[in-house]
């Protein structure tokens, strides 16, 4: 016969643990946590490449037309008119073309304003041209001259037209002169009729020094300009004429005395007034 259970005995010590069974599956996800704060900008990124070009867009409307500007100035002197020029390059020729041709006495060919220029010595030298140029009621004379002297009678022409046909006393003039006494510049004109004006500039110009002289009849208005300024101008006196078959002279007016003593170039005459403008492109030296 089975006896009764005895009583339980106490524990024993703990055993050692066992090894690490193996992981268990996955569970399943877990709610969306909250959001975190921003973080801070990360630096920019490297520019990207230029994308192509755009196809044109439509052609806009066409603009107002804009006012018609002001005309330019001519850079030149026109030729209108022109019957003489000389730059004396050796020679007295024209260099207009027009074949009005000097004959030389006593002429030194030196260094000139432009180039080569004359030297006239005062006691016998001249140019002398004809009676093939004709000055009407509107013309223009001028030139380069130097000098240093201050003439003492007669007043020295540097240009001159003299109609000794009709008088060889007081012939119809028209000159460019130097002054006596004052080396001033003077443009003189007398008519047929003894009729004669004088202008003249205020200053002397016996410095050594070249200067332009021009000196323009536009009908009874005489105007002198000295270095492309005007000087002096009257036109207190109406004049009748006279000047045809008046000889042409570079030098003197008379021909046979009354010298000029000094340099001359660039001598040009024409038939028509020239503005104060074309007077100065004519100082340039290169005029047409």
């Amino acid at each position: 016969v089975q006896g009764n259970t005895g009583p339980q005995g106490t524990t024993g010590p703990v055993g050692n643990t066992g090894p690490t069974g193996p992981t268990g599956a996955q569970g399943s996800q877990g709610p969306i946590g909250l959001t975190g704060p921003t973080g801070a900008t990360g630096l920019q990124g490297s520019q990207g490449s230029i994308g192509p070009t755009g196809s044109p867009g439509p052609t806009g409307p066409q603009g107002i037309v804009g006012p018609t500007g002001s005309s330019g100035t001519a850079n030149f002197v026109s030729k209108d008119g022109l019957l003489a020029e000389y730059k004396f390059i050796g020679h007295s020729f024209d260099d207009s073309g027009n074949g009005i041709q000097g004959t030389d006495n006593a002429i030194s060919y030196v260094q000139g304003k432009f180039g080569s220029g004359v030297f006239l010595n005062g006691t016998s030298s001249k140019i002398e041209f004809g009676t093939a140029i004709t000055p009407g009621s509107t013309f223009t004379e001028a030139c380069w001259f130097k000098t240093t002297q201050i003439p003492t009678s007669s007043n020295p022409a540097l240009i001159s037209f003299r109609n000794f046909s009709i008088s060889s006393f007081a012939p119809p003039a028209v000159d460019i002169s130097i002054l006596d006494g004052t080396g001033q510049v003077g443009f003189f004109v007398r008519d047929g009729n003894l009729t004669a004006n004088l202008v003249a500039s205020p200053l002397s110009y016996n410095d050594g020094i070249w200067h332009h002289v021009a000196a323009v009849k536009n009908g009874d208005l005489l105007t002198l300009y000295i270095d492309g300024v005007q000087v002096a101008s009257s036109s207190s006196i109406h004049f009748s004429g006279g000047w045809s078959n008046s000889t042409f002279r570079i030098g003197t007016w008379s021909g046979v005395d009354e010298y000029f003593n000094g340099y001359e170039d660039e001598v040009l005459i024409f038939n028509r007034a020239l503005s104060v403008s074309e007077i100065n492109l004519l100082m340039t030296g290169a005029y047409f």
